[in-house]
């Protein structure tokens, strides 16, 4: 199995009125983890879909219900629907459910792992359950479910990183500066 990572980021809004450099930075941290997928789980603003920065990575991203998908965009670029809210990655099940964040947030660890079994069961295999809506990361690993919500992009830089096929996790934020790729 050859190895890949993937970049989660969440929560982005309205980050590339509030940093310009953002986006670029992001990409300059991605590549230096030699980060081939990104997923971008929910509050990303329609006018940073197709971002030129994250031209070199696949990249699959959710957007809230009141956003609309109708965007033209790069062939590098994936939608996830909230009806069909799974990836693939590295033989590894991805459920995508930003929303969840918000249900998982003060909740026990019995009850979070409860709320996910009831959330996924209505799909097989799932691996790796990202989230979002909470500015706070959540990392929860159970037997048969890891749930991650690398934090909030927009007001704290937030992302994680997950190496296959070790299945290594990596919390971090994006630097400030004006790196050139």
């Amino acid at each position: 199995t050859r190895s890949q990572t993937v970049g989660i980021i969440s929560d982005t809004g309205n980050i590339s009125e509030r940093d310009s450099q953002f986006w670029q930075q992001l990409a300059i941290e991605f590549h230096e983890r030699d980060v081939s997928v990104v997923i971008i789980s929910g509050g990303l603003k329609a006018s940073d879909i197709g971002r030129l920065e994250l031209a070199d990575f696949q990249v699959y991203y959710g957007l809230l219900p009141s956003v609309k998908n109708n965007i033209s965009k790069p062939s590098n670029w994936h939608f996830t629907s909230n009806d069909n809210p799974i990836l693939e990655i590295c033989s590894h099940y991805f459920l995508i459910q930003h929303n969840l964040g918000i249900n998982l947030q003060g909740k026990t660890e019995v009850e979070m792992i409860k709320l996910i079994r009831e959330e996924s069961k209505q799909y097989q295999h799932i691996d790796i359950v990202v989230c979002g809506g909470i500015h706070d990361a959540l990392f929860e690993e159970q037997q048969d479910v890891m749930i991650i919500n690398p934090g909030d992009a927009r007001n704290h830089r937030k992302f994680v990183t997950i190496c296959f096929p070790r299945c290594e996790v990596t919390f971090s934020a994006v630097r400030l500066g004006t790196n050139k790729i």
